[in-house]
């Protein structure tokens, strides 16, 4: 029960995965090499660059010429055998990966963590699910529910959320999700209920109504959330921060369609990327505070996924065989290089990988063996 389309969280890797894949591969197919051009598709009117109080700063992965991966500082490991399972996230202490697999031959599929340290696989939920962000809860789908377990007593409750994937808050104390609308195919013109609950699912309330968005996280110390879309059929269409409170839904930026947003580990940063939106200067990988008072765009386009707050890691689309992980820091402007393609191979299957909470290694899966690997990454 991750986003996109997740009972897991490997699911909506792979679902993410295709849609970067798709998009990417229409853009970049006619240009060659790690610097990206934009070419203007004459789509749809252009929209604006962002609000007026936005900082706009510019990120150019490479500019200045890479940083050598500090000698002695990486370390990669395989921590699954071939074809064994699949990779759907970690613990909350970083010292075990997650995957789904058979616990024993001809059983249901379990979830299951791996040690780094070694050891024999360990059943964390005797059926596939997911844990909450600090892995006190077990979350699983439960017809039009979403069942809740406390893991500590074995207590369980359910959310009547038509069984769409619950937002848990950082802090594990609130929960939110959004309902669909039923009958309207097009996702532009679709409308997404939002709303919020205590995590036991007591004092639900709605929030608002996006229409052509979905939810994306939470932000402001919790007392806001992360949306995309538009509030009205004929309102702007961009990012939005909808406070807990009832006040006004905020216009953070105004762009077509943002594609795969992904929200920081403490919610005060977005990255999201653009695409098709007639207007070049629009398209493209882009990062946003979530107070809406610094966009920067990041070049060239790539797989991203966040290693802590503000600091964002990118694997660039190239036509190398063996990719290259750096590590940008938006407020910045700046970008260092984490791994040498010459000696780390990163064999990523599908953008398959995930980061540990704590932003020490990334987990993977390997085109070359179907194993999960583990690489320990160099502080910059």
């Amino acid at each position: 029960m991750r986003r996109p389309g997740r009972l897991t969280g490997s699911l909506a890797s792979r679902r993410t995965a295709a849609a970067i894949g798709v998009v990417a591969a229409l853009i970049l197919a006619p240009f060659a090499g790690d610097r990206l051009r934009s070419a203007a598709l004459g789509i749809l009117p252009p929209v604006e660059a962002a609000p007026p109080a936005v900082v706009l700063r510019s990120t150019e992965v490479g500019a200045e010429g890479p940083t050598p991966t500090p000698i002695g500082l990486q370390g990669l490991q395989r921590a699954t055998e071939p074809g064994c399972c699949v990779l759907t996230g970690w613990l909350a202490d970083s010292s075990s990966i997650l995957v789904l697999a058979e616990p024993k031959p001809d059983t249901a599929a379990a979830l299951m963590a791996v040690a780094l340290a070694g050891g024999p696989r360990t059943v964390v939920w005797e059926r596939p699910g997911s844990l909450s962000p600090d892995g006190a809860l077990a979350l699983e789908r439960a017809g039009d529910r979403v069942r809740l377990t406390r893991r500590s007593d074995g207590r369980s409750w359910t959310i009547a959320n038509a069984g769409r994937e619950p937002r848990v808050s950082p802090s594990g104390t609130l929960v939110a999700w959004d309902s669909v609308s039923k009958g309207i195919p097009h996702p532009d013109v679709r409308e997404h209920a939002l709303w919020v609950a205590e995590i036991t699912g007591t004092k639900a309330r709605k929030l608002a109504t996006v229409i052509g968005g979905c939810l994306v996280g939470w932000a402001e110390g919790e007392a806001a959330v992360i949306v995309t879309g538009r509030i009205s059929a004929t309102g702007q269409e961009g990012i939005w921060a909808i406070a807990l409170d009832g006040s006004a839904p905020r216009l953070l930026h105004q762009v077509h369609r943002p594609r795969d947003p992904v929200v920081s580990p403490s919610g005060g940063w977005l990255a999201f990327y653009a695409a098709f939106t007639g207007d070049i200067g629009q398209n493209g990988l882009w990062v946003l505070r979530t107070d809406g008072t610094s966009l920067s765009k990041v070049t060239p386009f790539g797989a991203y996924r966040w290693r802590a707050e503000g600091r964002l890691l990118l694997i660039p689309m190239t036509e190398a065989l063996s990719p290259t992980l750096f590590e940008v820091d938006p407020a910045a402007g700046r970008a260092v290089q984490l791994t040498d393609p010459q000696r780390t191979s990163l064999p990523i299957s599908n953008s398959d990988w995930l980061v540990s909470p704590d932003g020490k290694r990334v987990a993977f899966t390997s085109w070359v063996d179907r194993a999960i690997w583990v690489l320990t990454l160099p502080t910059p």
